[in-house]
C-alpha cells in the first residue's frame, strides 16, 4: 500500500484567502472597516498597553473584556460580531497582508 502525503499548501501574503478579503485601517479616524467600507469598529483603548497585556482569545487584563484577534475570523463575520458585542477588545496587526492601512479624511 502507498500513501501519499502532499506538502502543506503555503500561504503568501499576495495569495489572498477566499473567505478573507483585506479589511481597511485608517490611524487619522482610528477606524477599522470592511474592504466594503463597513464600519467594524473604532480602535480605541485608554490603557498603555504592551504586548504581554495582550493574549488573544481570552481577556484583557487591564480592562477583563474579551479580545480577539481581528484577523481571525472573516470580515463580514467580525462586523456582525462587534455588533452583538460591542464591548470586545481587538488585537489588531498593522503588518497583516490582508489589512489595508488608508489616510482618508472623513
Amino acid at each position: 500500500m502507498k500513501i501519499i502525503i502532499s506538502p502543506p499548501v503555503e500561504r503568501t501574503p499576495s495569495r489572498k484567502n477566499a473567505l478573507f478579503s483585506s479589511m481597511n485601517y485608517n490611524p487619522l479616524t482610528q477606524t477599522l472597516t470592511t474592504s466594503s467600507g463597513r464600519m467594524i469598529k473604532r480602535m480605541h483603548c485608554p490603557y498603555r498597553l504592551s504586548a504581554e497585556d495582550l493574549d488573544p482569545g481570552s481577556r484583557c487584563r487591564q480592562c477583563d473584556r474579551t479580545l480577539l484577534d481581528a484577523h481571525s475570523l472573516p470580515e463580514e463575520a467580525l462586523a456582525d460580531l462587534l455588533v452583538k458585542k460591542p464591548d470586545t477588545c481587538l488585537k489588531l496587526d498593522l503588518d497583516h497582508p490582508l489589512l489595508r492601512i488608508t489616510h482618508e479624511h472623513p
